[in-house]
């Protein structure tokens, strides 16, 4: 199991909900009569990853959303609209402080493996790419 982080628009929620039809012809017909509704998606980790560097950091460290990332994101996933997203942005700078305390950098000489300091950045930065797209298109994000 992968997480990934999406944005979608908060007023194509409801098409988001719709099943599509079983009949292959209908199908076909059903995927070209509607827009593409995935704004951004990107790639956040692999579930141990995201129980083990995100959500268990972030539940010692008091922040709750990201804490719910592994537990409620595995099986409902984790949508953030609104004022949630300062709430996520201001979560996710805590976190990434922790990793920073926790992780040390890789050595320049490449001696140090970057694991799991330079990936977790960069899925940070996914994150922060998300809200931020969220924000400019009267978005939602759904982490799972």
């Amino acid at each position: 199991m992968t997480f990934h982080i999406s944005v979608y628009r908060i007023a194509d929620r409801e098409l988001l909900k719709e099943r599509p039809p079983t009949d292959i012809g209908a199908l076909y017909a059903w995927m070209a009569d509607r827009p593409d509704l995935t704004v951004f998606d990107e790639f956040l980790g692999a579930n141990w990853a995201i129980g083990d560097h995100w959500s268990d950091h972030a539940e010692r460290l008091g922040l709750p959303i990201l804490a719910s990332l592994y537990e409620v994101g595995f099986t409902h996933g984790v949508q953030v609209e609104g004022a949630g997203l300062d709430a996520l942005e201001s979560e996710l700078d805590q976190l990434v402080a922790e990793w920073r305390r926790l992780y040390p950098p890789p050595d320049e000489d490449g001696g140090q493996d970057p694991q799991p300091l330079t990936q977790l950045l960069e899925r940070a930065d996914h994150m922060r790419t998300a809200i931020r797209i969220a924000r400019q298109v009267d978005g939602f994000i759904d982490i799972g």
